[in-house]
């Protein structure tokens, strides 16, 4: 759990520093210019058609950030101050591994869930054999995305692009 209240704090921050959120407490992308960007690009990866996106779920927020980085695979160049930034940022990171982190959290998250229904059934002693490791696995997850931040915090160039505080 504590792993799990961890990479979430992670990827809320990422999604603050791509702009997506005016303050960190913020349970919806809420900033007037990136929120009119990232929910059609979220609503297009993820094949909704929602009017916004509630970050209280943590494959929401991982959703979010597979769809910025697709987009800035497949885009050649950006429209507008805010993407140019965005995608300045995001090329930095090593996208693959991004993705690739992304799905071993997807797969780590399928595992926690397991293990918190195990929890309410009283069922947990075949989980319970993997439970340190996916511990250290849950630790690792969340120390690499923490590493993804610090690579788009850095100058804090596109949140100062749409005059967000830091």
């Amino acid at each position: 759990m504590i792993d799990y209240a961890m990479i979430k704090d992670r990827l809320r921050s990422f999604i603050y520093h791509i702009g997506g959120m005016n303050n960190r407490t913020s349970s919806k992308l809420d900033n007037k210019t990136s929120k009119v960007f990232l929910i059609p690009l979220y609503n297009g990866f993820c094949n909704k058609k929602s009017a916004g996106v509630c970050l209280n779920n943590i494959s929401t927020k991982y959703n979010l950030i597979r769809a910025v980085l697709s987009w800035v695979e497949t885009t050649e160049g950006a429209e507008g101050k805010y993407q140019q930034k965005l995608k300045f940022a995001c090329e930095s990171l090593d996208i693959d591994d991004v993705l690739n982190c992304m799905d071993e959290l997807g797969k780590w998250c399928k595992y926690r869930n397991e293990v918190i229904h195990g929890l309410l059934n009283k069922n947990i002693i075949s989980l319970n054999e993997n439970l340190t490791d996916k511990a250290e696995e849950g630790m690792k997850i969340a120390t690499r995305i923490d590493s993804y931040v610090r690579v788009v915090r850095k100058g804090n160039i596109v949140r100062k692009s749409i005059n967000l505080k830091l």
